[in-house]
């Protein structure tokens, strides 16, 4: 199981770039936030720097994330200064880095964001300058997202514009991990939802999500966060028979036994 961390910029006392009625820190959470739920919708472990509208230092951010021990790191910011178009800043010293920020770059096209630079930068010391991706031990891109002060503005003053540039940083992080990725269908994702009871139920879980359509993920995550999951049907990839959801109303169905992914395609057929 891949671990991610979504460092959301700025916050609090620090609203970073404003302009044209948009704020970045207020983006940065939306945008986090929206990073988080598609990773964990994955089954996947996602930390993040602030849940809220908080002050948290940058110098406090690298050992924070440190302790997590994240595979990859992204931190979300939105430009200014005129200009158009988006920036990756990955890390000279981990070629990881550059992977990733290739793949959101790629991502990023699709949208039909410009791209303005995929770039490192050096301090005096001949070390990486900035300190997310200096001090971070795990490979960690930058992501500048449009400029606010321009009219590129456009491409981010809408939920829907940001929502799809949570999916496409999402996207990449798991593909880079070797994930594959799932769209989450409206509806349906309500409709039906796959638990893995442990990490050895792992592959069984992602067939039958993929089989189904929907959403799978791992227990510990689910039971975290069950009061948001209100599925009519679950789906339970291994654990005990007496593994109850305890959602009124829903289907629970048990695959299970000491071969989970031909019991899963069987009971898929």
């Amino acid at each position: 199981m891949a671990r991610f961390w979504i460092d959301n910029g700025h916050g609090g006392a620090d609203p970073g770039a404003t302009a044209n009625n948009l704020v970045e820190k207020d983006i940065n959470l939306y945008v986090g936030l929206k990073i988080k739920h598609h990773i964990e919708r994955h089954g996947q472990i996602c930390g993040i720097t602030r849940a809220g509208d908080i002050t948290v230092p940058l110098n406090s951010r690298p050992g924070m994330i440190n302790a997590f021990r994240p595979d990859y790191v992204v931190s979300t910011h939105q430009n200014a200064g005129g200009g158009d178009g988006y920036d990756l800043i990955y890390s000279k010293s981990k070629t990881a880095s550059l992977e990733l920020a290739n793949r959101i770059a790629s991502e990023f096209d699709k949208l039909g964001q410009n791209k303005h630079r995929i770039f490192y930068r050096l301090g005096e010391d001949g070390r990486d300058y900035y300190a997310i991706i200096r001090m971070v031990n795990a490979p960690s891109v930058i992501a500048e997202y449009a400029f606010l002060d321009t009219k590129d503005s456009k491409q981010i003053d809408e939920k829907h514009e940001q929502d799809d540039v949570a999916r496409a940083i999402a996207k990449a992080m798991l593909e880079q991990t070797g994930i594959r990725w799932i769209e989450e269908l409206e509806g349906d994702m309500m409709e039906r939802l796959v638990i893995s009871y442990g990490d050895g139920d792992w592959a069984a879980a992602t067939l039958t999500a993929y089989k189904l359509q929907c959403s799978v993920i791992l227990r510990e995550i689910f039971e975290a966060h069950r009061n948001e999951n209100k599925s009519k049907a679950y789906y339970i990839i291994g654990g005990p028979e007496d593994y109850d959801v305890l959602v009124a109303g829903a289907d629970v169905y048990h695959l299970t036994g000491p071969d989970r992914i031909n019991t899963a395609r069987k009971a898929l057929k």
